[in-house]
């Protein structure tokens, strides 16, 4: 009986898990690990994009705002709105390069997150829109990001 429930268990387990990395064949932009190999087979490293945060956060972060790049680090961050730059202390955590933002993607699946769900450009592959929900079960921390315009230099 107890190995029967174990295997009954095991095999929920793996069916449960199995689904939740399945990708639908007809739409690669779902395929998290197809799209970041496409966007790095390009060599983009320097680039301007438009970035903006969605949250349950003080407002100065979810402005959008211009990120520059280069050699896939972030050089400068604008606020679109007035052109103010972002002071670099405050980038930690909040804005991301386009490779930062797979990585970050990936590490939300790995850890188990409930919902992950992510858009690409058609023709870039970059992460357009990306919702990440840690967990249901907790209020407000959602994360939607949108990166758009992107421009190589």
């Amino acid at each position: 009986m107890v190995t029967a429930t174990r295997a009954l268990l095991g095999a929920l387990f793996i069916s449960l898990t199995l689904s939740a990395c399945t990708t639908s064949p007809d739409d690669p932009g779902d395929d998290l690990l197809a799209n970041r190999r496409q966007w790095q087979s390009q060599h983009l490293t320097n680039y301007q994009v438009q970035f903006r945060l969605s949250c349950f956060c003080i407002t100065d972060v979810t402005q959008p705002v211009t990120l520059q790049v280069r050699n896939n680090a972030i050089v400068s961050v604008t606020r679109v709105a007035d052109g103010v730059a972002v002071p670099p202390s405050k980038w930690e955590g909040i804005y991301y390069t386009v490779d930062q933002m797979f990585a970050l993607i990936a590490d939300a699946q790995v850890k188990g997150a409930d919902e992950v769900r992510v858009e690409y450009h058609t023709e870039l592959r970059y992460p357009t829109t990306v919702f990440i929900d840690q967990s249901t079960r907790l209020a407000d921390e959602e994360r939607w990001f949108e990166m758009s315009d992107l421009q190589p230099r």
